[in-house]
């Protein structure tokens, strides 16, 4: 399997969003990386106009 590879500026960007657009309900994010992908979670729901 070929190495995960993703440049700097793109890690920074999932991971600020991730902080950006969390649920202030919450205190924490997960953030995990493997050798394939980087997986980034919090918990929250789409707001209901989304939610179908």
């Amino acid at each position: 399997m070929e190495p995960f590879s993703i440049q700097k500026w793109q890690e920074w960007e999932a991971i600020l969003n991730a902080i950006i657009h969390k649920d202030y309900s919450s205190t924490y994010n997960f953030l995990r990386v493997y050798d394939d992908r980087l997986y980034l979670w919090n918990p929250g729901n789409l707001p209901e106009e989304f939610d179908n």
